[in-house]
């Protein structure tokens, strides 16, 4: 049987006074209340939730730790001052700033992760924007091509060579422009006005490469 008087725990097994927030005794070692759980007099167990709380302040989120650990530190004192609902109170609360320190962790590495894929995804999107470039200036050169079959000559205006007469269509965001254009040859640049990079082709039996200025006709 455990004795308490004022302040103080006594030990069962040898008598010694010991703190009231002790769980060994200080001369013997016997335990003399558990840390963690208490129970009220219906026999029903009260957590309070410390070593979470401790592990939480350690490993997650020291503010948030440290009110878990201060609610769970209420509880057993509230039980053996009677107070049940408030021991309750302090548990519950002990075991939400418990989960609120473990879920911190959880969006600190979730926004760590975003913020770091969202540089990959912005470079992802450019390789593609410029892709497309590529992609509609080449099928503007095969348009030329077939364009020349029926007219013996290359046009220098891009809207003949769209349509289904010709099969050039435009991929949205991309310019086609024909810098020069006749009877033997033709030159034409393209650019998405999100990507990075130009690219130019002379024909025909021209080869795709980047824009530069000295490379201007």
């Amino acid at each position: 049987m455990l004795q308490k008087g004022g302040f103080y725990m006594y030990c069962s097994k040898c008598g010694t006074q010991n703190d009231d927030n002790a769980f060994k005794c200080s001369k013997c070692g016997e335990i003399i209340q558990k840390i963690g759980t208490a129970t009220t007099p219906s026999g029903q167990q009260v957590s309070s939730h410390l070593a979470p709380a401790i592990l939480a302040t350690i490993f997650c989120c020291l503010p948030f730790g440290i009110v878990a650990i201060v609610k769970a530190a209420k509880v057993n004192g509230k039980l053996r001052s009677g107070d049940y609902a408030g021991a309750l109170r302090a548990s519950n609360d002990a075991k939400t700033w418990c989960w609120i320190a473990f879920a911190s962790v959880v969006v600190y590495v979730a926004v760590i992760g975003i913020l770091a894929a969202i540089p990959q995804f912005s470079a992802y999107r450019t390789r593609s924007y410029n892709a497309a470039a590529e992609a509609d200036l080449m099928n503007a050169a095969i348009a030329q091509e077939v364009y020349y079959v029926d007219n013996q000559t290359y046009t220098d205006t891009i809207k003949n060579l769209e349509g289904a007469t010709y099969g050039f269509i435009p991929s949205q965001g991309v310019t086609v422009e024909i810098i020069s254009a006749g009877k033997e040859n033709y030159h034409m640049v393209a650019f998405h006005k999100e990507g990075k990079k130009k690219y130019q082709i002379t024909g025909p039996g021209g080869v795709l490469a980047e824009y530069s200025e000295s490379s201007k006709q």
